[in-house]
């Protein structure tokens, strides 16, 4: 999920989290996910998510290679 500034990435496989600034960081080389100064973003982007997963009757499958 991103928005005109931040990219906020979720690895479904293993609940990890990444936050980047592409204004400052296009190469996305710093994740910011647990930066308090990225919180508000983090937070705005997350909700974001949840509302996207909420209001999608059907998400897109999970490769099966990544299903345990």
């Amino acid at each position: 999920v991103r928005d005109d500034r931040y990219k906020l990435v979720h690895y479904l496989t293993t609940d990890r989290w990444e936050l980047y600034d592409l204004a400052e960081d296009p190469n996305e080389t710093a994740n910011l996910i647990a930066s308090e100064n990225a919180r508000p973003a983090r937070q705005r982007l997350q909700d974001a998510l949840a509302t996207w997963l909420a209001d999608t009757p059907q998400h897109p499958p999970i490769p099966r290679e990544f299903i345990w």
